[in-house]
């Protein structure tokens, strides 16, 4: 699988931007993905026009592809619309969406939540908040469904999410 590694920090900090980089390699490496592109930046997550962002859209948009992998959801941004209309980007051109740190998995079934991810040497909890995590992503229209992978391999075949209309 041919992954992009995005990573964004809000504030000059080359040390968390440095760390989020190294848990994304080492994680596609050890998933067995081939790392396609990369890209780091300092910059607000209340907006898309990002420059790291547009290198990540330009791949998806060549078909050079098939999954971009960040640390968490908030990396791409931090107003669900705005973010929710992204992954949908994604999704139209096939493209999964891997948040580790999450443990979530956007595709164009859904959105898939994984109690376990495949062991790669890195610690994969963080400062994320899993419970906030799952209510914004239902916010945003999805529900999760899925299940863990029973192999510890990723992704995990079923338990697929699916799409829920608006309330």
């Amino acid at each position: 699988m041919r992954v992009f590694v995005y990573c964004r920090v809000a504030h000059d900090d080359s040390f968390s931007l440095e760390a989020q980089a190294t848990q994304l390699r080492r994680y596609a490496e050890q998933a067995g993905y081939t790392i396609i592109g990369a890209t780091a930046e300092q910059g607000s997550g209340l907006a898309l026009d990002r420059p790291g962002l547009e290198k990540v859209t330009q791949a998806v948009l060549t078909g050079k592809v098939d999954m971009v992998l960040v640390n968490s959801i908030d990396r791409i941004g931090r107003e669900w619309g705005m973010t929710q209309a992204y992954i949908d980007l994604l999704t139209q051109h096939k493209v999964k969406l891997l948040c580790i740190r999450d443990r979530l998995l956007f595709d164009k079934q859904g959105v898939t939540y994984f109690e376990q991810i495949k062991k790669c040497g890195v610690p994969v909890t963080g400062y994320s908040d899993p419970i906030r995590t799952l209510r914004m992503v239902r916010v945003a229209g999805f529900e999760p469904t899925g299940k863990p992978a029973a192999s510890g391999r990723f992704p995990a075949p079923g338990g697929i999410g699916r799409r829920i209309a608006p309330a």
